[in-house]
């Protein structure tokens, strides 16, 4: 059996300890863009007795020359995109552990290489919360900025494109905010990670608000200035917010929206709320797959499907 890690992001340690799993019989090849980085590594990787590893310095999403198939490809930046390298040289049944961004929100997820009878895609196995540096070199990506008041003080940031119309929001802070507490609690250390995909899932205009704190007068109040969950529909957006409950061990969520139709936006955010608290609170994430870029809809499951350069990648909750 095969028994080689490809390992994207060389540090050095992780490469040390994915050496010592694999063992003596094993092959761990590290991957770095940097020179300063995998120069760093090839030296630290050899004065502790791991020579056996090898330092490749190159573009990671790129194809490894002379590697063959892996068992294992490892990323530890984040990545926007599934490289097509990463699953061509993953021989059947391999895993990959990627931390991929899906519509802002960052998930480290195990996926396992399987074959349908339309072809081969990966299929989650775990996805957990995670930040990471992001991915330098061809699949690079950058969120898009939306600056609600024409100004910095408010941003909206979009993952996968911006609005067809963005500036139909341009009138939006002119109006009241309305505001709606939704009577959902947690518990103030609870996880919230399925609530954020519930989000990101059931809002087409799912987005994160970022508001300046040297430009900040007051036009809107998210309870974290760098990281509010929100969302836009034509010429109105919606955030959520939090208070703390009466007991001080909970908070509760509501949400302020501004535009026109800001009541309905909101009854909208507040429904998913309820749906989540209903149906997904507690439970599992939702299962990812990823698909080659052009894989027709119907060959997809999915509850929402995010389009990349490379690949389709489709969310969808397990059954109850």
């Amino acid at each position: 059996m095969l028994r080689t890690r490809r390992f994207l992001g060389s540090g050095g340690l992780n490469a040390a300890y994915l050496a010592e799993l694999v063992g003596e019989d094993g092959e761990v090849v590290t991957v770095d863009i940097d020179p300063v980085v995998t120069g760093r590594a090839r030296r630290l990787l050899d004065e502790h007795g791991y020579g056996r590893v090898h330092v490749v310095t190159a573009d990671a999403a790129e194809p490894i020359p002379d590697l063959g198939e892996v068992d294992i490809v490892m990323v530890t930046a984040g990545a926007w995109d599934i490289s097509p390298a990463w699953i061509a040289q993953l021989r059947q049944g391999g895993r990959l552990v990627v931390p991929l961004r899906m519509r802002g929100l960052t998930r480290s997820v195990a996926f396992i290489q399987l074959t349908g009878k339309h072809g081969s895609y990966l299929k989650s196995e775990s996805a957990r919360i995670c930040g990471f540096v992001p991915m330098q070199g061809s699949t690079a990506h950058r969120e898009e900025l939306l600056l609600v008041n024409g100004t910095p003080e408010i941003g909206l940031k979009f993952d996968d494109g911006l609005p067809a119309d963005p500036h139909r929001l341009d009138n939006a802070v002119t109006t009241p905010r309305h505001e709606l507490w939704t009577g959902i609690t947690v518990r103030l250390q609870e996880l919230i990670d399925t609530l954020q995909m519930a989000m990101a899932i059931s809002l087409p205009g799912f987005c994160t608000m970022a508001v300046d704190d040297d430009l900040d007068t007051g036009l809107v109040a998210p309870v974290n200035k760098r990281f509010a969950l929100a969302a836009v529909e034509d010429d109105t957006f919606a955030y959520l917010i939090t208070r703390r409950t009466e007991d001080n061990k909970h908070i509760e969520y509501g949400v302020h929206a501004l535009g026109p139709n800001a009541q309905q936006l909101a009854d909208k955010v507040a429904d998913v709320l309820r749906d989540w608290e209903a149906n997904r609170r507690g439970g599992p994430s939702p299962v990812i797959r990823v698909y080659p870029a052009g894989t027709p809809d119907d060959r997809i499951p999915a509850d929402r499907v995010i389009d990349k350069v490379h690949s389709r990648i489709s969310l969808s909750w397990p059954s109850a």
